[in-house]
């Protein structure tokens, strides 16, 4: 079931001033899917569409280093990895760290779609800004590409993070980031309801309603895309 929440056409400075590349026509353009964990099967569906492919022809980089935190075989992230790969996509799973900037590029480069993993948002962030990857993710999405991320990879488009913490541990990042990569003014919270960090967050949307920020919140299989001007739920 999909739900057409509202049509939404982004100025320039909706994504952050400071990027290398020019933003003003990537607002239309933009594409994004934000799932909190059990991905829809409507999503897949969706990313087909977007990107004009079938699952075995789309190829989708998946970045896993905010996994990096914990232990390769913990549950859950055996049970997303195997989600991803059970969507028939190709994935290549990929790891930041201790890349190059243009390793990264590179990799990128090659394909479809870039999804970010669940974990930890704050490790993650710390290396993606040692190596760019926000200027080369703008690159990306101006020539059609789609980020999609679980959990620590919605989050990470945030730019106050400070609330964020209350759900994870910015004490395991190298250096604390303060701020999200910001390719979207969208601020999404996964996991509402979820009997772990449903309490933690409200907490958080209430922090960010005081501050007259808008939130989206999605559940354990629903995700929200954005394909341009666009926004929908998804589930199902």
């Amino acid at each position: 079931m999909a739900q057409l929440v509202e049509r939404c056409f982004w100025e320039a400075e909706a994504v952050s001033s400071n990027l290398a590349t020019p933003t003003k026509y990537l607002q239309i353009k933009m594409k994004f899917v934000f799932i909190s964990s059990k991905i829809p099967k409507i999503v897949t569906k969706r990313i087909c569409e977007m990107t004009g492919k079938m699952t075995g022809n789309t190829n989708v980089l998946y970045i896993t280093t905010p996994t990096n935190t914990y232990e390769k075989d913990a549950d859950w992230v055996v049970a997303s990895r195997t989600d991803l790969l059970e969507q028939g996509f190709k994935v290549t799973i990929f790891d930041i760290k201790d890349k190059t900037s243009r390793e990264v590029a590179n990799a990128v480069s090659k394909n479809d779609v870039v999804w970010v993993s669940g974990g930890n948002v704050f490790y993650f962030l710390y290396y993606a800004e040692k190596v760019g990857l926000k200027k080369i993710l703008v690159d990306f999405l101006s020539k059609n590409g789609i980020y999609a991320g679980e959990s620590a990879g919605v989050v990470c488009q945030i730019k106050d993070l400070e609330p964020i913490k209350w759900a994870d541990h910015p004490e395991k990042a190298p250096e604390l980031v303060k701020e999200g990569m910001q390719l979207t003014d969208l601020v999404v919270l996964p996991h509402w309801n979820d009997e772990k960090y449903g309490g933690i967050m409200e907490k958080i949307q209430a922090y960010y309603k005081k501050r007259r920020i808008k939130v989206h919140t999605i559940e354990d299989g629903q995700a929200l895309v954005v394909d341009g001007g666009k926004i929908e739920f998804v589930e199902g």
